[in-house]
């Protein structure tokens, strides 16, 4: 339906106007690892401010804006996240990436398997949604303080 789809096209649409604007910007002179940390934020802040509604919500309409919104936000890690890691280790970004994805495919899988835990325990989507904005936080957090543009690993 178009409800499952809507929030994966407005994540694909929003993923080239990401890199159109983090371009932009390096094209513009601000600072690389500046860039990747403004982009990388939206990414984190974004879908924490979006998914909040969700503790409350039982409207199915307001839970598709707020998927949809979350996963436009997120598209902007494309342009921070992902593209950092061509910043950083440019000779190994397609390596780095495999060992990113890796992490990323363990993390979903535990976090699947949490939610259910935690839905079967409480009844309620609830505490998966508080879970979720927390963990965005802690990215954004983490990410603005330790990430850099500049090469690592030559």
């Amino acid at each position: 339906t178009l409800c499952s789809f809507l929030p994966w096209m407005v994540m694909a649409s929003m993923s080239y106007f990401a890199g159109w604007i983090a371009d932009r910007m390096v094209i513009n002179g601000v600072n690389r690892t500046k860039v990747r940390k403004i982009v990388q934020s939206v990414a984190f802040l974004g879908p924490a401010v979006a998914l909040g509604p969700l503790v409350t919500t039982t409207d199915p309409g307001v839970a598709v804006v707020c998927f949809t919104a979350a996963m436009a936000f997120l598209s902007f890690s494309q342009a921070g996240y992902l593209a950092n890691m061509q910043d950083i280790a440019p000779k190994y970004a397609g390596r780095l990436f495999g060992l990113a994805n890796t992490a990323g495919s363990l993390a979903g899988i535990l976090g699947t398997t949490v939610a259910g835990v935690l839905i079967e325990k409480t009844g309620s989507w609830a505490i998966v949604f508080q879970l979720m904005v927390g963990i965005y936080v802690i990215g954004l957090i983490s990410w603005n303080t330790l990430c850099t543009a500049e090469v690592i690993f030559e």
